[in-house]
């Protein structure tokens, strides 16, 4: 059965979450919360949701995803004092984790939290439906490459393995995709991208789940508590942050 947390221990997974390290360091070391919480975030009620999944998520991976969602410095110019605040905490951070034995060098394994990341959910092979209007073989009958395809669909549903296959094979990720038109008359109005999915994946942390009022708060200042959507928010938006630079590679773009 699922825990309820406690006051002071949602208050430190929001402090956790906007990197506001010294605030957060203070709690942790006061030992005035729940310690189950630094295991496994799923294990209580406010924070799971409607998640299936039975793995742990322990509270140190919320500053491995902040680091990698605040790694680049394609934010726009009003943006960075409040990215370098965040970046200073995350660095306060990541060393006080490390400082208590979490392996904070060994990078997030993204596919592993699939669920969480996948911009649309996955299910089975009516995804393509779904999704692309049509089956994989009914995209390569209307003229679609077939890698390509594979692409944009992986790209959808955060198919990790798929993914790295593509991206070994040189696969262009910025193609639109519906199997509704031919590929001469695909666009935005009527199709899927992959690389337009990386990008709305990291824009979503702050347009859809509301992250960015935990990254602009200032010390002293209360927070909402958080939930999974917030969760679901940055890991969806560092899992694709890190693909962004090989995808452009691929297909020859750049967000600068």
């Amino acid at each position: 059965m699922r825990k309820q947390m406690t006051n002071r221990t949602m208050e430190l997974v929001s402090l956790v979450i906007a990197n506001r390290a010294d605030e957060a360091i203070t709690i942790l070391e006061s030992n005035d919360y729940d310690k189950d919480i630094l295991n496994d975030l799923f294990a209580y009620s406010e924070i799971s949701g409607e998640y299936a999944e039975t793995y742990h998520l322990p509270l140190y991976l919320l500053t491995k995803a902040n680091e990698t969602y605040f790694k680049y410095d394609d934010f726009c110019d009003t943006s960075m004092p409040i990215v370098y605040r965040n970046r200073a905490g995350i660095k306060k951070l990541l060393h006080y984790w490390k400082s208590k034995g979490y392996p904070v060098d060994t990078p997030i394994d993204f596919e592993k939290y699939r669920e969480l990341c996948a911009h649309f959910s996955f299910g089975d092979d009516d995804d393509w439906d779904y999704l692309l209007d049509g089956t994989l073989s009914q995209l390569i009958e209307k003229g679609y490459d077939e890698n390509e395809a594979k692409m944009c669909m992986a790209l959808l549903t955060y198919d990790k393995s798929e993914i790295d296959y593509q991206i070994a094979l040189g696969t262009n990720p910025d193609v639109w995709i519906s199997g509704d038109v031919s590929p001469e008359f695909c666009d935005w109005t009527v199709g899927m991208n992959g690389l337009t999915t990386a990008y709305d994946s990291v824009s979503d942390a702050q347009i859809c789940y509301g992250n960015w009022i935990y990254w602009e708060s200032k010390l002293g200042e209360k927070t909402k508590p958080v939930g999974f959507y917030q969760i679901r928010g940055l890991f969806g938006a560092a899992a694709y942050e890190e693909l962004i630079p090989t995808l452009e590679r691929l297909a020859g773009k750049s967000r600068k």
